[in-house]
């Protein structure tokens, strides 16, 4: 396999005092779910899991009901170097942005976090028949 890179597909922003989640998964469709403050400071403070959350604005004119949705969860890494971000539409990988970045949006001093996604390379071409077979003559031949 060739090595993998990674590629960036949202950003983490300030929304009032809690965080702006938005990327785009495999399939091109935009997302942009929330944490709360609530769960900021259990990832922050306490390493608890915190949920990312959909807000959708059903106006029908009078009144407008907001729907509230769990779509995910944010938490810190093992090593504790990353946020990671879990969602349905990852297919059970996870999107990392770094910890330092994250914390730096929060404090204020950087508008905007980068998430990016780990995507594989390539498979390695294979060995070509001949060679596979003259390696194995050779060590028939050695014992």
């Amino acid at each position: 396999m060739s090595p993998a890179a990674w590629k960036r597909i949202g950003k983490l922003e300030k929304y009032f005092q809690g965080v702006r989640v938005t990327f785009r998964d495999p399939f091109g469709e935009d997302h942009t779910l929330h944490l709360s403050r609530e769960d900021v400071q259990k990832i922050t403070r306490d390493r608890m899991p915190g949920d990312l959350l959909r807000v959708e604005d059903n106006d029908t004119g009078q009144g407008g009901d907001v729907t509230i949705s769990t779509e995910g969860r944010a938490y810190r890494s093992r090593s504790g170097k990353a946020l990671c971000i879990t969602h349905p539409c990852l297919a059970g990988g996870s999107a990392m942005c770094p910890w330092k970045s994250f914390l730096a949006v929060l404090e204020g001093s950087q508008q905007a976090a980068p998430l990016s996604i780990m995507e594989q390379g390539k498979p390695s071409p294979q060995a070509h028949g001949s060679t596979a077979t003259s390696i194995r003559e050779g060590l028939a031949g050695g014992f």
